[in-house]
């Protein structure tokens, strides 16, 4: 999972800085969530439904992580290292 993780890290950051998408920041600065100010220019339609996707991607690997972690929480670490 944690591969995913980064894999889905690297992607993002390839989507913000290449691709021009909001990324997280933007798309919780434009709702002031966590006390962030508002951007100067507000996000259009579009770029809200990008910013939403790609933090469904971040909370998807979140989910999964935490699924798989209680699904394997019997095997002990010697299980896990053969």
């Amino acid at each position: 999972m944690m591969v995913i993780g980064v894999f889905l890290y690297l992607v993002n950051n390839y989507l913000v800085f290449w691709q021009d998408l909001p990324g997280l920041f933007n798309l919780f600065s434009h709702y002031g969530y966590f006390g962030l100010e508002t951007p100067g220019t507000p996000l259009n339609d579009d770029q809200i439904t990008q910013g939403w996707m790609q933090f469904s991607g971040y909370f998807l690997i979140l989910l999964l992580s935490v699924l798989y972690v209680l699904k394997s929480s019997h095997r002990t670490m010697q299980d896990e290292s053969v």
